[in-house]
């Protein structure tokens, strides 16, 4: 075989260089292409691995959140306008969200603030925990109150935090540590977690107002908005 001349070497180098060059940065372009289709779809095809996270199915089952007996709430049963928070204690967007809402129903008696448990343990190992607390102290008609407590320091959920905030609320004890280790709190966090799975929740916080589904930090005014829109159109339905 004839040698390339030495005046066409360097360009035939600089050639296969360039063409190595584009047939790398295609592979890593169609890679990233691939890798971006696995994680938009990944909830809807791949069980999680936490125990009480459902697998999401590929299409909703239902289109709206439903209010439980066991769902803890705040404002008049009969307000006209239900808000379901989707809500994790160790989010600090949930925490902001949270005072927002809290204020908003004190501002509105025609709305109603229904608490939905959506702990995301793969990134918040420490939040179920928190979540059971809440509950336990619900069930001596202190939710809201234990809420606060938990959102003011969102990395105090050990054991001996969540029972000595239970005290500082006067809570019965022996009943308090009965109910962290039985298995009726628990179970009503999984119905949240498997209806917000259902309804193809993607992140906390998750709210929905009407037919309006809200996902992430509002602004008081935002809020506002969506209240009094939702008011309007429920007198318009009346009529």
């Amino acid at each position: 075989m004839k040698k390339l001349s030495l005046s066409f070497a360097p360009i035939f180098g600089v050639i296969m260089l360039v063409a190595g060059s584009i047939f790398l940065a295609f592979f890593m372009f169609v890679s990233s292409l691939s890798n971006q289709k696995s994680l938009f779809f990944a909830p809807n095809i791949t069980e999680s691995d936490d125990p009480l996270i459902s697998k999401v199915r590929m299409a909703p089952t239902i289109t709206a959140p439903q209010k439980r007996i066991d769902n803890f709430t705040l404002g008049r049963d009969d307000a006209p306008v239900k808000i379901f928070e989707f809500s994790d204690f160790s989010c600090p967007y949930c925490k902001i969200m949270s005072a927002a809402l809290k204020n908003a129903v004190s501002r509105h008696a025609d709305v109603q603030l229904i608490w939905k448990d959506f702990p995301i343990t793969a990134l918040h190992p420490q939040a179920l925990a928190a979540h059971l607390a809440a509950r336990c102290a619900g069930e001596q008609k202190k939710f809201w109150e234990y809420q606060d407590k938990l959102f003011a320091d969102q990395n105090k959920f050990s054991r001996p935090d969540i029972l000595t905030i239970a005290q500082n609320l006067d809570l019965n004890m022996i009943n308090f540590a009965s109910c962290l280790d039985n298995t009726t709190a628990l179970t009503a966090i999984g119905a949240d977690i498997r209806e917000g799975n259902d309804l193809e929740i993607d992140g906390t916080p998750y709210l929905f107002i009407g037919d309006q589904r809200l996902s992430g930090i509002l602004s008081d005014e935002e809020l506002e908005q969506i209240i009094e829109f939702q008011k309007q159109f429920n007198q318009s339905v009346k009529k």
